[in-house]
């Protein structure tokens, strides 16, 4: 069940590949989202980030690669979380 208060952001998407912050705002929980030829790959926010995308930060897919993200410019390697 999806909170009123959830905000879902696509941050980028690369041919078969999309990139999601997942927010609820009521409980505090966020996470990213990778899907890829229909299979989802959830991962922890990063805990340097302060605030959410759109204007907190940006992030970017890297190619081949689903445990690690741009994130400001910088490569960031990507937690799993406990939601698959």
């Amino acid at each position: 069940m999806i909170s009123d208060t959830a905000v879902c952001v696509v941050l980028d998407s690369k041919d078969n590949r999309i990139l999601i912050q997942h927010a609820d705002l009521d409980s505090n929980e966020y996470s990213l989202e990778i899907i890829e030829n229909e299979t989802s790959f959830h991962y922890k926010l990063p805990s340097f980030i302060t605030r959410l995308a759109p204007k907190g930060y940006t992030a970017r897919l890297i190619e081949n690669k689903n445990d690690e993200i741009i994130i400001n410019g910088e490569n960031v390697s990507l937690v799993p979380s406990n939601q698959d």
